[in-house]
Order: structure tokens, then sequence, then C-alpha cells
């Protein structure tokens, strides 16, 4: 977590205060291990005086499609964030970077900036690694979530058969199939206008029902998914409802 100042026009202009980084899941799953980390950070936050803070788990992959994501990953940081909003009157608040989660926190008021990854991932690294070299990935827009390319063409092919021309998901992914190899060749600057048009949705919302249509947008993805085969390739995330179902159970 980074506590900084405002100056001027500008939002992230001086860093005042490294405050407790999360590196694992041990650190804010249970309330037990959140408690020191929370009060130390109200603690130099004050000490700071600071006019923000920024909250980072830099070990979770939200899209990775675990099966602790729902009940134990996506919860403890939620809570995490409760706690800090009840300890912490913060002028600026952010979250992220990750690939919904930052959302579903912005969306319940929990933040004020989701804060998104550019390039290939949406998982915060500290400085001083390796930087990773990731296979191409697209947004599938309907599912809510990226998927690797490799053996995308045959899951699109057999999708369109099993919903048809008709569905509201075929003309995204007729698109998708169609413009493969092209969409590949570009993949960061396809995945990230899907994420400006998914923002954009949710933010359209009035803030007291944000996190209502966040819920309702990831239902409608989970719901698709279901009736939808497996990914090949995509290790724990292969059913495709895998990333919109634990996002979508915490919106609320």
């Amino acid at each position: 977590m980074i506590a900084f100042g405002q100056s001027s026009l500008t939002v992230l202009l001086r860093i005042y205060s490294l405050l407790p980084k999360f590196t694992h899941q041990k650190q804010l799953n249970g309330k037990t291990e959140r408690n020191p980390k929370v009060k130390l950070a109200a603690k130099y936050y004050e000490e700071s005086r600071a006019d923000g803070f920024w909250v980072v788990d830099n070990s979770l992959v939200d899209d990775s499609g675990s099966k602790t994501l729902r009940n134990s990953r996506f919860p403890g940081i939620v809570n995490c964030h409760i706690e800090l909003n009840e300890q912490i009157s913060s002028r600026i608040r952010i979250a992220g970077p990750y690939w919904g989660l930052n959302l579903v926190l912005w969306a319940r008021g929990l933040v004020d900036y989701p804060a998104i990854g550019i390039g290939s991932s949406y998982q915060y690294f500290l400085g001083g690694g390796f930087p990773n070299q990731l296979a191409a990935c697209l947004a599938i827009p309907p599912l809510r979530r990226r998927v690797g390319v490799a053996r995308l063409g045959s899951w699109l092919e057999e999708t369109l058969k099993i919903i048809g021309p008709t569905h509201p998901a075929a003309p995204d992914l007729v698109q998708i199939r169609k413009q493969l190899a092209l969409l590949t060749a570009a993949s960061r600057e396809q995945v990230a206008k899907f994420y400006k048009t998914w923002f954009d949705l949710v933010a359209a919302a009035p803030l007291p029902g944000r996190s209502l249509a966040l819920f309702q947008d990831l239902s409608a993805a989970y719901a698709l998914g279901r009736s939808l085969p497996e990914f090949e390739d995509e290790d724990t995330a292969r059913r495709p409802e895998s990333i919109a179902e634990p996002l979508m159970l915490n919106c609320l």
C-alpha cells in the first residue's frame, strides 16, 4: 500500500510514505492477519499527512480461475478495504491493477479509482524482477475474460454452432473468428478496447446502483459461460464462466 500527496492538478505527484505491501494471500485472507496491517497503514497514513492511498496485492492473479478466489481471496481483499476505510478518511483511494476485482471494489464504493494494467498483464509486479513473456490473449467480451489464442479458433467454431446466429453474443464472437489473425497481432489493443468499453458500461450506472449493474453484467457472462464448452489451454480457468463467477459473487 502506498500513501501519496496531491499537488496542483495532478494526483500521483509525490510519494509520502511506503506502507505495508501485500505480497501473499495469508496477509489478507483472515481478519487476525489483517488487523496489524490495517493499524500500521492507518498510523503511517496519519504520520505522512497523505491525501490518498493505493492498495494492491501483487500476488493476486484474479483471472486465474482458482477456486480460492471465490471463498477466501476476494472476500479477504474486500474486507481489507472496508477496514481501511473505517480507519482512514482518505480523499483518494486506488485499488489494483487487477483484471476485475478492481472494478468490484470501485463499483461497491470502496475505492475511487480502479487501477488497470498496461500491456499483456493485469497483475502488479514488484520492481527489480524479470518481465514475464506472456502468450497473446484476446478478450471474449460476452464472457468478461481473456483467453489465449492458441486454440481459440476451434472453440469459437464450436461455440457459434451451440448458440446460433441470433444469440446476443454471436456478433462479438463472429467478429473475433473472422479477424482472429489480425486481432492476435494486435492483442493488447483488442483487450484494452474491450476493457474501456466494459468500464464505461458500468460507469454509466448511477453510483448507488453501480455494484448491482456490475453484478448483473457478470451474471449474464456467468450464465452464458455455463452453457459453453471448455477452453483447452486455460489451466484452472478452462471453464468459460470461471472468471465471472467469483467476481459476481463479491459484487454485493
